[in-house]
């Protein structure tokens, strides 16, 4: 994260110096909607959690078609889970029915090449650096024996902590934005994260070196620049 800031920080009064109008910068914010990609050792269903992303920008214009855009963003991923059922090996009978979530927090640090096809619209694309800053696991659990299931029913709510990830998260951004005047922009873009995240922080009778988790998301947002 330093290094980014440095990065803006050094491009933008390199640019300040010479006195080229060429970089603008502001700030963004909207909704996301996450859900975790990957392999997993029992039939765990993820769908959609939402969330929202906020943060900073710069853009530096090469000419009238290029620019660059770092962005430093903080951001609410995760990933809902479809309730499911889980033979445990007390009884054949025996049943776990569990209910989760995911919640995880990021600052988020994409550096974004931008091709403006005209005034209003622009395709882009890049890497992404994911700093992993806090999150945890909700689920409810219910034991019981076929046919009547939640006859014991407890609640967990698990600290997911930096050594029970593997970290950083990174990956690429594609994504589309349309211009609605000089200042405002709204755009729609895909992350897709690379690193597989998993390591032990799924609880216990989850845990399995097969496990396999990418962060994807996709997000609308609002641009302002000045």
């Amino acid at each position: 994260m330093k290094r980014a800031l440095i990065f803006i920080l050094v491009v933008s009064s390199l640019i300040a110096r010479e006195g080229d109008t060429a970089f603008s910068f502001g700030a963004k914010g909207g909704i996301s909607f996450n859900h975790f990609l990957g392999d997993f050792p029992i039939e765990l269903d993820p769908l959609l959690y939402t969330g929202f992303t906020v943060g900073i920008l710069g853009n530096y214009k090469i000419n009238n078609n290029f620019s660059i855009q770092p962005e430093i963003l903080y951001s609410k991923k995760g990933s809902n889970f479809k309730e499911f059922e889980y033979s445990l090996d007390v009884l054949d009978l025996t049943k776990l029915n569990l209910d989760m979530y995911v919640q995880t927090t990021w600052i988020e640090i994409p550096i974004l090449a931008m091709y403006h096809i005209n005034n209003n619209f622009t395709i882009f694309g890049g890497p992404y650096l994911g700093i992993y800053l806090d999150g945890k696991l909700v689920a409810e659990p219910s034991i019981g024996i076929e046919p009547t299931i939640g006859i014991l029913g407890v609640s967990i709510d698990y600290e997911i902590e930096q050594e029970n990830l593997r970290l950083p998260d990174y990956g690429i951004v594609i994504g589309g934005a349309y211009s609605i005047s000089d200042n405002l922009t709204i755009q729609g873009r895909w992350e897709l994260g690379i690193q597989n995240l998993a390591d032990d922080f799924i609880v216990a009778f989850l845990n399995d070196d097969s496990i396999v988790i990418n962060n994807s998301s996709f997000q609308l947002q609002l641009e302002f620049t000045i």
